[in-house]
This record gives structure tokens, C-alpha cells and sequence, in this order.
């Protein structure tokens, strides 16, 4: 407001003192506000402080307003800049701003009214000065008409229009300066209104981070605590440790020492005992010495040692490892001197963490060099090998602690990501660097920087030689690398028990411990990998199958799952060895098919006794399996005795209708064919129409007289199944004329080779054709296209029998039907349209002529049935 002041000096210089009087009086009551604001009254009372804050120098404007020019004042414009300062700048509602802006309205309104019809005392007296005016001009031109006025009159009238006119309110100057007031305050409160709600979000936002800023650091200061604490529970569990198994390993040692128990298997099993046992302290070991680096709490003992002698001695006291694998090992150190102020047992575990990781990660055949050399002030350990190599992207994370780059159960190598980080930290004890570079399928370089010379402190003294010392020296130096029997091709058998057991495991110690006490009741088939286990259960289909749950290739839980899904091994019981106790894992090794899981550790007890019950559960769904067969080839073997017997029953019935019948079809046919001959030799001459008819009426009854002579085979079945040598053309013949009806609308080609002699059952030879006839008449008449029916009936001689063939283009069998066309009641046709006994008892009858029904069929084509029959009784025996 007080800067205003330069702008009353160039409009109203007139006015000069009053409008700064009022400045200052509007700049008082806002610093009172103020101070108000920051009291325990204006705390309560801010919303209402708030507005009468923003509303005084909109009231001070408007008296100025009214003060200067009302609707004609320029000030307007500052009514906008109050406005515009309180809806954008003030974190106020959009009620609070619409209160506001409506306040400011009404001010400027007040004071563009009041200005004209409640003037100041300025404006007053010059109004009274011009309607004074205006009444004597009025008053000298009263007298004169207007028409008759002189220049000077007429000049007189101009004037006293001219003078009423601010006399009038300015209604367009009044709605022009209110309609930019009134657009300002809609503008400016809409803004307002989204500004509001952003910065209510801002709030919410930050009140959210601040929160959960708050809680990450709560969450950091209880993982910091509870990393401390682990740490310091590690620590103390590992020291509890280290003891109980030192004393475990010592008398072991010592026992095989002195030659053993003199019992092979034993010292075996003892040996097993004691690298494992080392194996746990050497990883206890590690784990105490990283977490004591990690709180700041190790003690190493510094020396002066010669690299070029501890360097060698190191690697050579691990040279057996490379050696297993058939590795060549170099070792380079310079002629002289390389004294460095180390603890040697420190550097030890850092040379022997770096040399197995380059065993254990080289292949067969490969070199690894260990080179020692100076630069500058700076003893540098180089170990380089032709290995496997680690891509870029991970090498960056090998440091890291328990960090593993394939932390899969399908890894190959074991490990707990501890080796590479202990080295690292215990290089940076002796204020060294320990590096790495890589290229895969080229191998990797482990590079250790040490300075030369003293270190800051004292050289400590080395530690007094205690009985443990060896102990623990040797937990240093057992590392268990890859055994190359998990590189053969094929593990050896072992065990000649009467089962057979596939056991999956990739720990070779672990391998010889099972075999150890399970071969004497198991023929053991062993494999170190999924995939070679899987191999081994599909050739040697194993009763039983005993998995690690981590496995190279493929783990127990996938190879259990594809075990379950070969054929052939549906019903191989498998037992899961696991070191997870967890409900999750239990139900995932039963979801993937596994019979029973052994929880690591387990006692041989436990193991012997699962795989007992196991065992004994299979043997007895084997007899079960058995039985179950036994019961359903006695059942299949009653279907069809069943379906043998309804057929003996069916031709029996017929044959009892074909006797009773025979007889008296027979006289009346010889009467009617002995008067037909009779009739034809009393035809006149020329009378061929009678002729025609009586050689019809002749030919219809030699078909009648066929039939019943075929009828009359089955009218006597006790001769059915009698076995003689006849003509197979002509029982085709036969064959077709009782198919007659369900052939009638098919096409018959006939390829029977002439003098073909058989022997068989006859009648029974006519029943399968029948039946093989009428089931190719339906096939074509199911046919939906406009194909023509045919049908091939063939017979022809085939390597000293003779083989029947009979072919059809109808609708063709199912290739899943196929194999179940034999059995007896099965059928697929409509109900009603068969019993589905014809073709189980045409292979019967077929089987019963030493051959077999034969059928193949392409879907909507064809299909097409051949069977042999003997040329003699010879031939069939």
C-alpha cells in the first residue's frame, strides 16, 4: 500500500495528503492483524482474521474509489489485484475466497453508488458550483427561444449540457470497471478452487512420506538392531560350536590315525563323519570371522611373513584338490624376498577360499596359475584360471555376502555365499584390495593387493601352539570339491538285494552313507544329477527311488513329477530327502506325486524302516495288480462264453424253425416246380409273354428252393461246428443270398479265385461272412454323401492259405474304437440296432480256425476285414 503513494502523485495530485493518510491507515490496521495472528486469540480466530486481513485494503481502495472519481476512478483496478492476491497466493478455501471476492464486489459497488449520491466535500462544492453555473446560464437564455439564439447564447446551451452530464450516474463506466472485477473474481476462484485441492494433495503427500519416512526409519533402526543381534547370535552360536565339534573331530582323527577299527566299512563311514564334521567347522569358522569383521571385533595377529614361502606353502597344501580333478597347478613367486606384515592363518583362508572356488569351477583338463609378484609399494597375488568364467553383469555381485549367482535347486555347484566376502573383508583388514575380472568361457582372474612393508600398530605376537590348533588348521583346509565320480557317465551298481532302488543324490559323502547301509537289502542304481536319475528310472524301472530334493539339471520335486507321468513307472514309490521342515515343502513333495519325504538329519533307522513300508505297500499292490488282471481275463473269458452261448441259443432257435418248416416248404415246392416244368411244355407256340413269366416264376423258386436248402445246414446245429473240406466260393455264394435283403442296395464285386478247397466248420465260415457282410451294408448306408455303396468281397491263395477279404466304403471305424470292437455287448451303433456280440464271436470262430480278424479303417472311407482259412486239417494243426 505505501508504494501506491507514487501513483496518487501522478492521478490525483490533488488529493495527495488524504489518499496517503489513508494508505498508512489501511497498513496500521493489516500490521495489528498481523500480530493478532500470531496471539492465542488469532489462533482461534484465524479464518475470520484472515479475511478482515485481505478485506482492509479492499475497503481502503474503495474509499478511495469513492474519495476520487466513483465509476470513473482507475482504482478499480487494485480491487483486481486484491482479488487476484487472495485467491492465488492465500491457502484459502473456495468458500473463504468466494466470501472475499463477494465482500469486494459489494465495496466496490458501495462506493461507485455513494460516490454519486453521497459525494465528498470536494466533489460537493464543485458540483454546487456548476449547477450554480448551469442556473444562470438558464436564467439569461429563459427569455430567448431556443431558434432564436445567438452564437454566443447557443455556445451558453452547449456548455449547460456539458455540465449536467457528470451531474448523471455513469452507468457505462460503472458496469465496464464491475464487469472486470466480477470476471477477475470467477477466474481467480476457480483457480483458486484447483489450487486448493492440490495443494490439499501436496499436504496429504507429504504428511504420507513424512509418515513413512518415519516408519523407514523405525524399520531401519529394528533391522539394524535385529542385524546386530543376529550377528551377535551367530557369534555366540558358533563359538557353543566350535567346541563339541572339535571334540568330535579330534578323536576321529585320532582313530584313523592309528590305523582304523581294521573294519573297512567302518573306517569308511568314520571318514565320511570326520570331513564333514571339518567341513561344518571350517563354515562356522567363516561365519564367526565375517561377523566379527562386520562389528569392527576381529582380532588378526599380525607378522612379518615371506609371501614367497607362505604363497606355495598354501597352494601346495591344497594342490590334492586340483590333482583329484586332473587339473595342472602352477605356482610363480620371485627370487627374492616379499616380506608383508599379515596374519597368516587370514591369508591362508583367503588363498584357499580363492583357490577351490578356481577348482571347483574349472573343468577336467584345465590349468589354474597362482603367481606372486611386486608392484611398487604393493605385493600382488594372482590366481588365474581356464574356467567356466562369470558373465559382466554378475560380477559386480560375487562380493556380495550369502550371495549366490544361482541360487536355483537345480545348481550345480554347492556353496552358501560366504567364501568370496570373508576374503574380501580379510583383505581389507590388512588395508589390501581383492579384485576380479572375468570373461566367460575364458576363466577369471582373482587379483590380492597387500602392501609392502609396516602397517600402522604393533607386530602381534603369533599365538602359543595349543592341541586345537591342528584341529582347526585342517578345518581350514577341508574343501570339499565336486567329486569326478559325479562326472562319470554312470555310477556303479552296488547292493544284489532282490529290488531294485534308484538313489538321486548329489553329495558323493552323502551317496556312500545310504549305500553303505541300504545295499544289503536294495540293488542300488545310483545317479548325481535329475536328468542322468530320470535315464536310470526309465531302463532300469525301479521299485523304489530315494531323491534329493536339490539336484544339478533338474531337482527332485520335477524329476519326481515327470517320474509320475513316464509310463511304466506309475507305481515306483518315491521317498524325498529334504532339509526343509516347513508345511509348504511337505505339501509341494506330495502334490508332485512323492510317496513320503525324509527330513534331514535322519537316523538310518528311519530311513530303512520308510523304505521297509514302503516296499511292502508296493509288493502288495503288485498281487493286487496281478489279481485284478487274473479277475478281468476271467471276466472277459465268462463275456464271451456268454456271447457263445447266446449265439448257440440263437442257432438252435433257428435251427428248430428251419426243421419245422423244411418239411413243409419242401412238398409244396417240388409240386409247385414239378407243375411249373408241366406248364412250359403246354405253352403254345408263340405265346412268349406266358413263356416269360412261367420262366420267372421258375427262376423265384430256385432261389426259394437255394435258400431252404441253405437253411437247411442250420436246421440240424449239432453238425455246426463239425470241421470238413468245402468250397469257399460257394459258401460265399451262399454267404450273399442270405445277406440278400441288407445287400440290396449295394454294389458286390466279387474277386474269388475259382477251386478254392477249405477246411473249416462251414456253417460257422457262412455266419461270419453273414455277419461281416450285414455290418458293411450298414457302414454304407450311414454314409452322407452321394458316394455310391460298394462292396469288395475277395478270396484268393496267401503263402498256402486262403485269405478272405471284405472291403466297404462306408463311414469306417474310429481309430479308439478300433481296439475294443472284439469285445463282447460293445457296439457303436444306435440302441436297438445290435447287441454287439457279431464280431466277438466272428474272432472266436476265426481263432478257433487258427487265424486271426484282422480289421483296419480310415474314418468316412473305409474299412476293411481279411481273416486265413487252412487249405487242409493239416495245415490248421
Amino acid at each position: 500500500m505505501p508504494a501506491g503513494i507514487s501513483l496518487d502523485w501522478f492521478v490525483y495530485p490533488e488529493h495527495l495528503g488524504a489518499l496517503f493518510a489513508s494508505r498508512m491507515i489501511c497498513d496500521v490496521a493489516v500490521l495489528v492483524i498481523l500480530g493478532l495472528l500470531f496471539t492465542q486469540f488469532g489462533e482461534k480466530h484465524v479464518r475470520f482474521l484472515g479475511i478482515a486481513w485481505a478485506l482492509l485494503p479492499a475497503a481502503s481502495i474503495s474509499w478511495m474509489i469513492w474519495y476520487t472519481q466513483g465509476a470513473f476512478s482507475p482504482y478499480y483496478a487494485g480491487l483486481n489485484l486484491v482479488i487476484i492476491a487472495v485467491s492465488l497466493l492465500m491457502p484459502w478455501t473456495l468458500v473463504e475466497v468466494l466470501t472475499t471476492c463477494a465482500l469486494t464486489l459489494l465495496m466496490f459497488v458501495a462506493a461507485g453508488v455513494a460516490h454519486q449520491w453521497a459525494p465528498p466535500q470536494q466533489v460537493a462544492d464543485k458540483r454546487q458550483a456548476v449547477i450554480s453555473t448551469i442556473s444562470d446560464f438558464e436564467t439569461e437564455l429563459a427569455d430567448t427561444a431556443p431558434e432564436n439564439f445567438t452564437a454566443d447564447q447557443k455556445e451558453k446551451a452547449a456548455q449547460i449540457e456539458q455540465l449536467k452530464a457528470p451531474l448523471k450516474f455513469p452507468l457505462d463506466s460503472f458496469f465496464n470497471n464491475l464487469y472486470f472485477i466480477l470476471t477477475t473474481a470467477v477466474i481467480t476462484s476457480t483457480a483458486s478452487f484447483f489450487l486448493s485441492k492440490l495443494r490439499f494433495q501436496d499436504y496429504r503427500l507429504r504428511h504420507q512420506m513424512s509418515e513413512q519416512n518415519d516408519e523407514l526409519a523405525q524399520s531401519y533402526e529394528k533391522l539394524a538392531e535385529l542385524d546386530r543381534l543376529k550377528s551377535q547370535f551367530f557369534a555366540n552360536v558358533s563359538h557353543e560350536l566350535r567346541t563339541p565339534l572339535t571334540l568330535i573331530i579330534a578323536p576321529l582323527q585320532d582313530v584313523l590315525k592309528e590305523g582304523g577299527t581294521g573294519k573297512a566299512s567302518l573306517d569308511d563311514t568314520l571318514r565320511i563323519a570326520r570331513d564333514n564334521a571339518l567341513r561344518l567347522l571350517r563354515l562356522i569358522n567363516d561365519l564367526l570371522d565375517l561377523v566379527r569383521l562386520e562389528e569392527r571385533d576381529a582380532e588378526l595377529s599380525f607378522s612379518h611373513e615371506n609371501l614367497g614361502m607362505l604363497v606355495p606353502g598354501v597352494i601346495n597344501s591344497a594342490s590334492h584338490l586340483a590333482k583329484i580333478k586332473g587339473l595342472k597347478l602352477n605356482v610363480h613367486v620371485p627370487d627374492t624376498e616379499l616380506v608383508c606384515r599379515v596374519d597368516s592363518n587370514a591369508i591362508e583362508k583367503v588363498l584357499l577360499n580363492l583357490l577351490t572356488n578356481a577348482v571347483k569351477f574349472t573343468p577336467a583338463g584345465g590349468s589354474i596359475d597362482v603367481e606372486l609378484s611386486r608392484e611398487g609399494n604393493r605385493a600382488v597375488i594372482e590366481i588365474k584360471d581356464s574356467g567356466i568364467g562369470i558373465a559382466a553383469t554378475d560380477l559386480p555381485r560375487i562380493f556380495d555376502r550369502f550371495g549366490q549367482l544361482d541360487s536355483s535347486s537345480t545348481r550345480k555347484y554347492s556353496g552358501v555365499g560366504i567364501g568370496l566376502a570373508l576374503s574380501r573383508d580379510l583383505v581389507e583388514a590388512h588395508e589390501g584390495k581383492l579384485t576380479a575380472t572375468s570373461e566367460l568361457q575364458r576363466g577369471t582372474v582373482m587379483r590380492v593387493e597387500l602392501p609392502v612393508g609396516d602397517l600402522a600398530g604393533d607386530v602381534t605376537a603369533p599365538e602359543a601352539h595349543d592341541a586345537l590348533s591342528d584341529v582347526h588348521r585342517d578345518a581350514r583346509r577341508s574343501v570339499v570339491v565336486a567329486d569326478d565320480e559325479n562326472s562319470v557317465d554312470e555310477l556303479p551298481v552296488v547292493g544284489e538285494g532282490d529290488r531294485t532302488l534308484l538313489l538321486v543324490e548329489d553329495e558323493p559323502d552323502m551317496r556312500r552313507f545310504l549305500t553303505s547301509f541300504l545295499s544289503r537289502d536294495y540293488r542300488i542304481v545310483q545317479a548325481a544329477d535329475g536328468l542322468k536319475g530320470y535315464e536310470l528310472a526309465v531302463r532300469e524301472k525301479p521299485t523304489l527311488a530315494l531323491l534329493d530334493l536339490m539336484l544339478p539339471g533338474m531337482d527332485g520335486l520335477d524329476l519326481c513329477a515327470k517320474l509320475r507321468e513316464t509310463e511304466g513307472l506309475e507305481s515306483l514309490k518315491i521317498v524325498l530327502l529334504t532339509a526343509r521342515t516347513d508345511e509348504d515343502a511337505k505339501l509341494g513333495a506330495l502334490q508332485r506325486g512323492a510317496n513320503d519325504f525324509l527330513t534331514k538329519p535322519f537316523s538310518t533307522l528311519e530311513v530303512r524302516t520308510r523304505l521297509k513300508n514302503l516296499m511292502q505297500a508296493s509288493e502288495l499292490e503288485d498281487r493286487l495288480r496281478s489279481t485284478n488282471r487274473k479277475l478281468e481275463t476271467t471276466i472277459r473269458t465268462l463275456r464271451q462264453t456268454e456271447a457263445q452261448l447266446i449265439q448257440s441259443e440263437k442257432i438252435n432257435a433257428l435251427g428248430t424253425l428251419s426243421a419245422g418248416l423244411l418239411h413243409e416248404i419242401n412238398n409244396p415246392l417240388n409240386f409247385t416246380m414239378t407243375a411249373i416244368q408241366i406248364a412250359q411244355g403246354d405253352v403254345p407256340e408263340g405265346n412268349t409273354d406266358l413263356h416269360e413269366t412261367l420262366t420267372d416264376i421258375e427262376g423265384g423258386m430256385a432261389r426259394i428252393r437255394d435258400i431252404v436248402s441253405d437253411l437247411r445246414s442250420f436246421a440240424y446245429p449239432e453238425r455246426a461246428a463239425n470241421k470238413t473240406q468245402f468250397d469257399l466260393a460257394k459258401s460265399i455264394e451262399v454267404s450273399l443270398r442270405l445277406a440278400g435283403h441288407e445287400l440290396k442296395d449295394c454294389e458286390i464285386e466279387q474277386q474269388v479265385a475259382p477251386g478254392l478247397s477249405v477246411y473249416g466248420a462251414q456253417n460257422q465260415v457262412v455266419q461270419v461272412l453273414i455277419n461281416l457282410l450285414t455290418n458293411a451294408a450298414k457302414a454304407t448306408s450311414k454314409v452322407k454323401d452321394d458316394r455310391a455303396r460298394k462292396i469288395l468281397v475277395s478270396a484268393c491263395d496267401n503263402n498256402g492259405r486262403a485269405r478272405i477279404l471284405i472291403r466297404d466304403n462306408g463311414i469306417g471305424i474310429a481309430k479308439e474304437a478300433l481296439k475294443n470292437v472284439f469285445d463282447p455287448f460293445y457296439t457303436t451303433g444306435e440302441p436297438g440296432e445290435g447287441m454287439g456280440l457279431g464280431l466277438s464271436i466272428c474272432h472266436t470262430i476265426v481263432k478257433n480256425h487258427g487265424s486271426d480278424l484282422r480289421i483296419e479303417s480310415e474314418p468316412d472311407h473305409w474299412t476293411e476285414v481279411t481273416f486265413d482259412l487252412p487249405f487242409t486239417s493239416q495245415e490248421q494243426a
